[in-house]
């Protein structure tokens, strides 16, 4: 299974519907807080994560400096990799690439790509390649 964590699934869903109809099983989550639990609750049947860098906090980041938003996405990822270092994660974005580079210099098992640079064709063509691969270093 494939966890979509993206609060605005208007604009992802052609994305969604390209990996269904690509064979993949897609939960999508629309808030930080289900995607959070979704993630627990799915340990072990869960192959990839794709996450939106910009969402907001909900309760999960709320005590946290998220600036307004714009990094709560940061810390989703590391929230995720403390309960799995190894687990794929795609970064799928219209936020800065360069920040997001460094946010991600010294990671693994990451990939970025900008929402509004990559069709739904390609990110399923990229994540064919990622699992196929299974967990090893990316970026």
């Amino acid at each position: 299974m494939i966890l979509f964590i993206d609060d605005e699934p208007f604009y992802v869903g052609s994305y969604i519907d390209e990996l269904r109809d690509s064979g993949y099983e897609v939960k999508i989550e629309t808030t930080v807080d289900n995607g959070a639990d979704c993630f627990r609750n799915n340990t072990g049947q869960i192959e990839l994560v794709i996450i939106d860098v910009m969402m907001p906090a909900g309760k999960t980041f709320k005590r946290v400096d998220k600036s307004l938003g714009l990094r709560t996405g940061f810390l989703l990822y590391d929230w995720l990799r403390d309960l799995d270092k190894d687990i794929p994660i795609v970064i799928l974005s219209n936020t800065d690439h360069q920040e997001v580079k460094e946010k991600f210099a010294n990671e693994t098992n990451w990939w970025f790509f900008r929402k509004d640079e990559c069709f739904p064709f390609e990110l399923v063509e990229a994540i064919k390649e990622i699992l196929s691969r299974g967990r090893q270093q990316a970026g």
